[in-house]
């Protein structure tokens, strides 16, 4: 497994647009590919967000647990990117733009990319946030140096100390950066309070490199390689408190990410990569490789009181770990008067789905992407008890329909009206007028509007305008 700012991955085909769940002793996972996409990868988490990238075009996005909440962040111009890292409602990672790195910063979607690529470099790599902080790497003219910013190119703050030939902050929290820095040819973990002259060498006593992969509070991790085998372990800010956490047994093991007592990553057994996580000693190891999963990682952990969330990848596909049963809402979504012919028919049509309550109160809210003949599932935050699931797509119209969520989990099915085109939840003049602007055009005319072709067959024509007729006036339920 790669590091983040070199995020490349090998995938093996699991199943498009579709969660595959299995359970692992006391942890439950399931995969979370995006559909239209063959691989995928979690490289972040906040809570029950996970943020990546997908494959086979490598396109930056987050998912809110399940495969149908992807929300693809590539930012327009760019060929490919990857987001590394999460806080709150900010996302970092890195765009390619005619060929060349560049580090980054979403607010949610991919329109709201800010390039954090400092003056003077010729690439850079977005690793992680924290608050307001991003860490990364840049190339300069005098090489590859460690950084931090704070929400801006301008910002740019060097970390690359004396004397090293090259560096990378892969980590965050509070004023605390981490990741490595090469001395005379090998690498060392290393640690940062903010500015170059903090640099802290964590490498061990014996240690031919080592590598800072994550921070939490005083705790480090990361791995150190000793006689040719990679060791997962922990510091508490000095290179004379690693404790290695290399499972009894195991070839080689790595720590990506820490939240309060707890370690994650990987040990390789029996030559097999395995997700992993610790609770500070190697005798604690647990493998939550799922049963029949040949290779898996643990990139990232999020922990609030007893609800653990894990995130990384099985077997090329995006996964996420969680303690106990994952809360899930699921049915199907059946949009009236689509072409049995179009590839809509099936799967693809995108919206949204809130959670309320009986009052009518907003709970959650969650973009959707249909697969599998019309189906969505969304991991919900709520406990039992009665709700209003309300589901909206494209031009058709909100429909509400009440739930019951029992045992952390629910279904509800929908049946939506058409005619909406432009999205204000009514089919009347303006619907009429936005039709007649895209008449007899199909995909691919300058008048052509994809919200007027009503039954997705690429041409906005008669049967378009029956549909708007026949809903004529009609309205959908609140959202």
């Amino acid at each position: 497994m790669n590091r983040k700012s070199i995020a490349v991955l090998s995938l093996v085909f699991l199943g498009l647009g579709a969660s595959i769940q299995h359970v692992c002793a006391d942890w439950v996972d399931k995969t979370i590919t995006p559909y239209g996409f063959n691989g995928s990868a979690v490289n972040g988490l906040c809570g029950r967000t996970q943020v990546g990238v997908s494959m086979p075009t490598d396109n930056a996005g987050f998912w809110s647990g399940t495969a149908h909440t992807w929300v693809d962040l590539n930012p327009v111009g760019s060929s490919k990117s990857y987001a590394n890292g999460i806080y709150g409602d900010k996302e970092v990672g890195t765009a390619t733009f005619f060929g060349i790195d560049h580090a980054g910063l979403w607010t949610g979607s991919s329109g709201a990319w800010i390039d954090l690529n400092p003056a003077g470099a010729s690439v850079s790599n977005g690793n992680a946030i924290y608050c307001n902080t991003e860490v990364g790497v840049a190339i300069l003219p005098a090489g590859q140096h460690a950084g931090l910013w704070m929400g801006t190119s301008a910002s740019w703050v060097d970390l690359h100390p004396s004397g090293a030939d090259a560096s990378e902050a892969f980590a965050v929290y509070g004023n605390t950066q981490a990741g490595f820095a090469t001395i005379s040819g090998s690498d060392h973990a290393a640690l940062w309070q903010g500015s170059s002259q903090s640099w802290v060498d964590l490498n061990p006593a014996g240690a031919t490199s080592s590598y800072a992969n994550g921070v939490f509070g005083e705790m480090e991790v990361g791995c150190a390689t000793f006689s040719g085998v990679t060791c997962a372990g922990l510091w508490q800010g000095t290179s004379d408190s690693w404790i290695n956490l290399n499972p009894s047994g195991a070839d080689g093991s790595e720590i990506y990410g820490a939240d309060d007592d707890t370690q994650v990553g990987y040990a390789t057994l029996s030559g097999l990569d395995h997700a992993g996580l610790w609770n500070g000693s190697s005798a604690t190891f647990t493998d939550i490789n799922p049963s029949g999963a040949t290779f898996s990682y643990a990139q990232a952990i999020y922990k609030a009181g007893s609800d653990v969330w894990i995130g990384g990848e099985v077997d090329g596909q995006a996964a996420i770990w969680h303690q106990g049963s994952i809360p899930v809402i699921s049915g199907q979504i059946i949009p009236e008067d689509v072409d049995p012919d179009s590839d809509y028919y099936y799967s693809g049509l995108t919206g949204s789905i809130e959670i309320q309550s009986t009052g009518g109160d907003i709970l959650e809210k969650y973009p959707i992407t249909l697969s599998n003949y019309q189906y969505y599932e969304i991991i919900t935050g709520q406990p039992d008890g009665a709700y209003v699931a309300v589901a909206k797509l494209s031009h058709w119209l909100a429909q509400a329909v009440p739930f019951t969520v029992t045992g952390g989990t629910g279904s509800v099915s929908f049946s939506l009206f058409n005619g909406d085109i432009n999205g204000d939840n009514f089919v009347e003049d303006q619907d009429y007028s936005l039709l007649g602007r895209a008449w007899y055009s199909q995909s691919g005319d300058a008048n052509y509007d994809v919200r007027a072709d009503l039954n997705c067959d690429g041409r906005v024509e008669d049967l378009d305008y029956s549909i708007l007729a026949k809903n004529w006036y009609a309205s959908g339920d609140d959202f």
